[in-house]
Formats: structure tokens, C-alpha cells, sequence
């Protein structure tokens, strides 16, 4: 058997837009071992995540994957969650802070 991953070893920090947290750190929690045989061929591993957020994102939120290979065929894969939470800032737009002038 072959370890991939170990519980919480892949980290990944996001950058999320328009809440109270500018980034949002995403971590796996579980450990990945899957059966290979000796001699096995190169093994890879790709993060399938969007590149930023946008708020709302809550603390557990699975928000993306690590998807590990071995000479370009899957062989495992992981979520990664949401370890801190980014709350929706509503902003005012520019005619509404205009009115509130004239309040």
C-alpha cells in the first residue's frame, strides 16, 4: 500500500471576494493509502478548486478535491473543506450612500 496523503496534509489558501475574510484555507481531512503494485509508475497530484471565492463560505464547506494519479490514471481522491468561514459583506452602492447625503 501507498500513503498519498496523510489526515489534514494538503493545505490550500483561496482568496475569496466580498466577505468578511479575504481568504479562505481549505485542508483535507482524512489520510488516502490505496493498494499499488511494486514497480508502480510516477504518482501526481492535481487540485481541483476554483481559483477564489466569493462569499458566503462556511467553516466545513467541501469546496474542492485532490485527485491523485499514477501515470496519468486516477487512483485516489480527497475533499478539501473550508477551515475558516468568510461572511457576505453587502456593501452599499454609489447611489445609495448619494441619498443618504441628502437624508
Amino acid at each position: 500500500s501507498v500513503e498519498l496523503c496523510g489526515e489534514g496534509e494538503i493545505t490550500l489558501t483561496l482568496p475569496c471576494t466580498g466577505g468578511d475574510a479575504d481568504t479562505v484555507t481549505l485542508r483535507s481531512r482524512d489520510a488516502l493509502t490505496v493498494p499499488l503494485p511494486n514497480g508502480h509508475g510516477e504518482i501526481t497530484r492535481r487540485i481541483d478548486a476554483p481559483h477564489m471565492l466569493f462569499a458566503t463560505v462556511n467553516a466545513g464547506d467541501a469546496i474542492g478535491e485532490a485527485v491523485f494519479l499514477c501515470d496519468g490514471r486516477e487512483i485516489g481522491r480527497t475533499a478539501l473543506y473550508a477551515e475558516n468561514s468568510s461572511v457576505f459583506i453587502e456593501k452599499k452602492g454609489f447611489f445609495e450612500r448619494l441619498l443618504e447625503l441628502y437624508r
